[in-house]
């Protein structure tokens, strides 16, 4: 296994003096189910800390300092290489495996314990690559994306699945011929978005091909398929559509996402190629296009800019080493759109390797993790990891992952194993097999190079979460412990 402690900790030591008290670890009383987790940098006061710490408790385990919280290995499934990890939507993920071989993983929603693993191998064309994935939350179905490089002898061909997570399996699979001169050049991307359509709104899933990162214009992407029936079940082909810029060029698109019922792009334009820019669009049936205008022109001359959740842009800044998140608020058209900077990392640790750029970025409050692919019908490259907090960041080629809240969850490339790992200096989790029922003393204890603090908690365990209750036949219920 590589050891993955470059991922989260390599700290400057301090020349200031130790850990302070800080806001101690908290009394709670739990059910056998639960789990009991706390910040150990909430805790005890770090600011001052000269590292390497050490910590240790008497209850339950610490996890930090670049130590994997669980692992999983996929071998049982009969797969080789892993080739990608997309991030799906809150507790569900993709592992893809020998191009073609999805394994749909589910993570419990604290981001601590690796769930059900869902394997499906699309291989009923030969050479697929699956990289598109999408979450339909009206049906609870992933769309999969596969496609085919053109070759010598004719186009690629396409492939849209629909997994259902609750029956576990695919339900449909609509494949294209594609000889209307559009195919993949880079990744095939997916995106469900909404459209007024007359007087009712409608939504649809666009199945792209994300522009090459390190390309300033393109002449092939500017197409994109749209499919319907995305309330149902059944989805259907639709028609092959245009980008229609009405107040400028365009000449590269690299990815669509949505914000506040509209379709924002990220891209180029002719008129100046020299710094991405995004566009406001809205899908249009009749004309077949997706009609763009009121572009932002942004920063970034080299890098990626990208929206998450409608809610957070991350701009990621390959010439000044700055990956910056801002909070989206108001209408897209507002100057003030994207001015209120939440994050910043400075001298980040990027990866400008020739051939290699960013493909995808999850993002939480903690952390962030950038996606690198190369051009090898977008096979991933490898994964920047970002802790906010500690302004921190680093690079890790061979291993493809995304963040879901604390935890940073990703593959490694050699082994084809994934990992959990929490993005915290520390974390003490205490379970019910750490406990004895009724009350339980814990303590913590964290220490660096100049001395130690100990914080203590009471942990009440409840085998019945009506066993401290009382009763009369006068009152309603009381709760007199717990």
């Amino acid at each position: 296994m590589r050891a993955p402690l470059a991922i989260l900790l390599i700290l400057a030591s301090s020349s200031l003096c130790a850990i302070g008290p800080g806001q101690g670890l908290a009394d709670a009383t739990i059910l056998s189910t639960d789990l009991y987790s706390q910040d150990l940098s909430h805790v005890f006061d770090l600011s001052k800390a000269k590292y390497p710490l050490k910590s240790s408790t008497t209850n339950g385990r610490i996890y930090g300092d670049g130590v994997p919280f669980q692992s999983k290995n996929f071998a049982a499934f009969g797969v080789e290489k892993l080739y990608l990890v997309k991030w799906i939507t809150h507790n569900v993920a993709a592992f893809v495996f020998d191009k073609h071989k999805v394994i749909i993983q589910i993570i419990d929603g604290n981001g601590k314990v690796f769930l059900r693993s869902l394997f499906h191998d699309f291989n009923i064309l030969t050479n697929l690559y699956c990289t598109g994935f999408e979450y339909n939350d009206l049906r609870n179905l992933v769309y999969i994306g596969c496609f085919g490089p053109a070759t010598q002898s004719g186009p690629g061909k396409l492939l849209i699945a629909t997994y259902d997570i609750s029956l576990q399996d695919v339900t449909s699979e609509l494949t294209l011929d594609q000889k209307d001169g559009f195919d993949i050049k880079n990744q095939l991307e997916l995106r469900i978005v909404k459209a007024p359509q007359n007087s009712n709104e409608e939504v649809y899933l666009i199945a792209y091909d994300q522009g090459h990162g390190q390309q300033y214009s393109s002449r092939h992407n500017s197409q994109f398929r749209v499919f319907r029936n995305v309330a149902y079940r059944q989805l259907t082909y639709y028609y092959l559509g245009n980008i229609d810029a009405y107040d400028h060029d365009n000449s590269i698109l690299y990815d669509i996402y949505t914000y506040q019922g509209t379709i924002i792009t990220s891209g180029r334009v002719e008129s100046d190629t020299q710094h991405i820019t995004l566009a406001q669009c809205r899908l249009d049936n009749a004309s077949r296009a997706l009609v763009c205008g009121n572009i932002k022109e942004t920063l970034v001359q080299e890098g990626n800019v990208s929206i998450h959740n409608e809610s957070v842009l991350i701009t990621v800044d390959l010439k000044t080493r700055r990956i910056t998140a801002y909070q989206l608020q108001g209408e897209y058209k507002q100057i003030d759109w994207a001015a209120n900077q939440i994050h910043l990392v400075t001298s980040a640790d990027l990866i400008d390797t020739q051939d290699v750029w960013v493909s995808g970025l999850t993002y939480s409050q903690y952390g962030a993790a950038i996606t690198w692919t190369t051009h090898k019908y977008a096979e991933e490259f490898g994964t920047t990891f970002v802790n906010w907090n500690l302004n921190y960041s680093h690079s890790q080629p061979g291993m493809f992952g995304f963040v879901w809240e604390k935890s940073f969850v990703y593959g490694d490339a050699q082994t084809g194993t994934a990992f959990l790992l929490r993005n915290v200096i520390s974390e003490l989790l205490v379970s019910q097999a750490n406990l004895q029922d009724g009350d339980n003393q814990v303590t913590v204890t964290m220490s660096d190079k100049e001395g130690e603090q100990t914080s203590t908690a009471t942990i009440t365990l409840l085998d019945d979460l009506m066993k401290n209750v009382s009763w009369n036949t006068i009152a309603d219920s009381q709760v007199t412990a717990g």
